[in-house]
């Protein structure tokens, strides 16, 4: 039981997309959860590690080979599969689905209806802020190119779409304001340089 800080709970399951998933409760206390404190649903214990602060709180749900790590936390109706990795300090909420291959890490931040699905060469997440950001990172010939636009009106962007390189985006997000919907494209950024390799 030492180092053990949660168990599924054998008679606390759903069926979801063709598989089996189980609730987590809490063997001990740690960050803001106490021992007790049933969490989200994992398919099984390779999903969520023991070692950190990491959880999996409300009804979100992580299954298939996707991997829970450090102090990231996953909560609300977030869904989490395939081969992903969540990892450091970072946070998926609300209805966000990631899955395929993405890696997530440092102090990323998706919510709202956020979407993410990732191959090698590219990503696409939809709708990462409360303004509907729809942004796709892809290999160019020589650097990150970035494709982005924004659903819902935001007075202090110049425009609703942007197309050029990942330092011009960098660029061009810099000169947001405010800090909600400035920092989630900062931490996507972070992620687009660690995800996709340029020779």
């Amino acid at each position: 039981m030492n180092g053990i800080k949660y168990d599924i709970i054998a008679d606390e399951t759903i069926q979801y997309k063709g598989r089996t998933l189980y609730r987590i409760k809490a063997l001990k206390s740690f960050a803001d959860v106490s021992k007790g404190d049933k969490g989200g649903y994992i398919e099984h214990m390779g999903n969520l590690s023991q070692l950190g602060d990491c959880w999996i709180y409300d009804n979100a749900k992580v299954f298939a080979n996707a991997s829970i790590f450090n102090n990231a936390i996953v909560e609300e109706n977030a869904e989490i599969c395939g081969q992903a990795i969540i990892f450091k300090n970072a946070r998926i909420g609300k209805d966000a689905k990631i899955y395929g291959y993405a890696t997530i890490g440092d102090v990323a931040h998706i919510k709202q209806n956020g979407d993410m699905f990732t191959r090698s060469n590219y990503f696409t997440v939809s709708n990462i802020t409360d303004h509907g950001y729809n942004i796709t990172f892809y290999l160019g010939k020589s650097d990150i190119l970035v494709n982005a636009s924004c659903c819902n009106n935001v007075e202090e962007l110049p425009k609703q779409v942007f197309c050029g390189t990942i330092n011009e985006f960098e660029q061009y997000i810099s000169n947001i304001t405010r800090a909600e919907v400035r920092q989630p494209l900062e931490d996507l950024i972070k992620i687009a340089r660690l995800q996709i390799r340029v020779e």
